[in-house]
C-alpha cells in the first residue's frame, strides 16, 4: 500500500472487509482445518498491508482542530 500512490478511506475500508470476512471463515469450526489455516494466513498479509495503509491515509488526512480524522471514504 506504501506506493507513490495515495491510500484512499475506500481502500482502506476494503482491506478491513475482507479481513472481516476471513476471520469469519477462520472462526468456523464447520471448515476444514486447511482452509481455516490459509484464512488466518492471508489475514495476517492483509494486517500488514492495512496497517501501511492506515500510516499513509493518516499523513495524508491530518486530524483537524478538535483531533478528529476525515471519516473514509472522504
Amino acid at each position: 500500500m506504501s506506493s507513490n500512490k495515495p491510500v484512499t478511506g475506500a481502500e482502506r475500508d476494503d482491506l478491513y472487509r475482507r479481513i472481516h470476512e476471513l476471520q469469519a471463515i477462520m472462526n468456523d469450526g464447520n471448515r476444514p482445518v486447511a482452509e481455516r489455516k490459509a484464512a488466518l494466513n492471508q489475514i495476517e498479509k492483509l494486517r500488514v498491508e492495512a496497517d501501511a495503509a492506515d500510516v499513509d491515509y493518516y499523513q495524508q488526512h491530518p486530524p483537524n482542530a478538535e483531533g478528529f480524522h476525515p471519516p473514509t471514504g472522504a
